[in-house]
């Protein structure tokens, strides 16, 4: 790491140690990586990333040690890893699939442990097509994917990737989606957090059957959010708003608690931050698009 600042930013809360403003938080540049598109930790020791057309895995320190599905993936996207199942999940954007990867170690060494279990989708709007697949949501027993240009999310079965339901519509009422993006499943409440993108708002789902509880935003066009993660009490979520450059910290209403950044190059700052993720010690991997790093933001107790 080299360590670049640090700032105030506020109070403990249980389960994101960053959101305070007593605490100071490290900013540290973890590894200059040409236009990282998305981020996941797997196994809580090492990170994968899609970049250059290609799933990379990365030790915390920034060391390169392998690639994923090379042979398989076109245009790999966005990423979630499922601890639980020891389970990789990616869209890919040129196929218009999903492909899902597993490695049955405790601890993932190499590329030559990871398999594929299945693939599911093609191009098109019918029942498990997509049309420019983008985020994955893992629940309980399923798995959600952000059906990008159809406006909807369409839920499957994780043990045999069957389809299960679909929800959404292209428009700007309350319950309807207009490019549904980033995506995230809070535990706590059963509930799935969505970036309903070019509606500059989030909604708020049951992860049960996909009815709609209710959405926020903020700001007049100020707003625009790409990435999501909730804490694990469900209390506070965390955005990536790529129009202010910056991380949000929001309570789950909604409400403004916090944020991290400014538009810049330099120390504390980001150039388009898009995908992010959360460590086992509850620090946040942000991937810095334009700015072609990963940064890690860290809390520090006084």
């Amino acid at each position: 790491f080299h360590t670049d600042i640090l700032i105030d930013i506020g109070k403990y809360h249980s389960s994101f140690p960053f959101v305070s403003r007593d605490v100071k938080v490290k900013y540290s540049t973890v590894i200059d990586i040409k236009e990282p598109i998305d981020i996941t930790m797997i196994n809580n020791d090492d990170f994968a990333v899609s970049i250059n057309n290609k799933v990379h895995v990365f030790s915390l320190d920034g060391e390169f040690k392998y690639r994923i599905g090379s042979d398989i993936m076109l245009k790999p996207n966005r990423l979630v890893f499922d601890n639980k199942r020891n389970l990789l999940f990616v869209t890919d954007t040129y196929t218009d699939q999903v492909h899902v990867f597993s490695n049955n170690l405790q601890s993932v060494r190499n590329n030559e442990n990871w398999s594929l279990v299945y693939s599911i989708g093609s191009n098109g709007s019918d029942i498990g097509q997509f049309d420019y697949p983008q985020d994955i949501a893992v629940t309980n027993n399923e798995f959600v994917v952000s059906d990008y240009d159809n406006h909807r999310l369409q839920f499957f079965d994780i043990a045999s990737g069957a389809f299960v339901r679909s929800v959404g519509t292209r428009n700007r009422e309350v319950d309807q989606l207009y490019h549904p993006n980033g995506m995230c499943f809070d535990s706590s409440s059963d509930s799935l957090y969505v970036i309903d993108m070019d509606n500059d708002r989030v909604c708020v789902l049951s992860s049960r059957d996909g009815s709609f509880k209710r959405s926020f935003r903020r700001g007049n066009g100020q707003f625009a959010p790409r990435d999501i993660c909730v804490s694990d009490d469900g209390q506070f979520i965390v955005v990536t708003d790529v129009s202010n450059h910056c991380v949000q910290v929001l309570r789950n209403d909604g409400s403004f608690v916090t944020s991290y950044g400014s538009f810049g190059s330099g120390s504390g700052q980001f150039y388009f931050p898009t995908k992010m993720c959360l460590t086992i010690e509850n620090d946040l991997l942000v991937c810095d698009y334009s700015n072609n790093r990963i940064v890690r933001i860290h809390a520090l107790e006084k």
